[in-house]
């Protein structure tokens, strides 16, 4: 069972960029309530697409420095990659339905 990832600055490259699949990124906070309604979503999703795709979340609060760099201002912010560049981008609040369709069309 795959699990869903916590990414940092220091795991950031080999993770994400690094990755040979596609990786889904929220960019979130502890505080952020549409955040928490997604963690279920995410979970489930980290599991149907065990061997297909990673997804995991990166706290912003802890790692302003990538916020930074892509350029991620509020939570949550989705960032889809693919072979280490950004292939998409969605902000706030994001269905299962519209997640699994954005990675679905990346692998």
């Amino acid at each position: 069972m795959s699990e869903l990832h916590t990414f940092s600055e220091d795991t950031f490259d080999s993770e994400v960029l690094g990755s040979d699949t596609a990786v889904l990124v929220e960019f979130t906070t502890p505080y952020c309530m549409p955040c928490k309604k997604m963690l279920p979503i995410l979970e489930k999703m980290a599991v149907d697409f065990s061997g297909k795709a990673k997804l995991g979340k990166l706290d912003m609060i802890d790692h302003p420095n990538l916020a930074i760099k892509y350029a991620v201002s509020s939570a949550p912010t989705i960032l889809f990659f693919k072979n280490g560049d950004v292939a998409k981008r969605l902000a706030g609040f994001q269905g299962e339905e519209k997640l699994a369709g954005e990675l679905r069309s990346m692998i």
